[in-house]
């Protein structure tokens, strides 16, 4: 990788895309470097955790009982809120 990434507390390989988290109080501020043009880092949003999931140009994560969804063209929108979300781990759901 990079030798500029190592100024980040997280990095994640998705596919054609490496994706960087930067600790920014209790958040983290996420950026995408492609990998065909790695030195343009975009700034995506910050999110609250680095557990996110990634699936061709969007992301997905749980925080407290909401799934939230983020791509370039529509922003960051709730899919789903329910409160078993903050308290059971074990709840399984399929995106695609």
């Amino acid at each position: 990788l990079d030798n500029n990434f190592a100024t980040y507390d997280y990095v994640e390989e998705i596919e054609k895309y490496y994706y960087l988290f930067k600790k920014d109080g209790i958040s983290y501020k996420l950026y995408r470097v492609d990998k065909n043009n790695i030195d343009v880092y975009k700034y995506i949003l910050n999110v609250p955790t680095t557990n996110i999931y990634f699936k061709d140009d969007y992301l997905y994560y749980v925080y407290k009982t909401k799934l939230y969804y983020y791509s370039d063209s529509i922003g960051l929108k709730i899919i789903l809120e329910n409160s078993e979300l903050e308290f059971n781990d074990t709840i399984k759901y399929h995106i695609y």
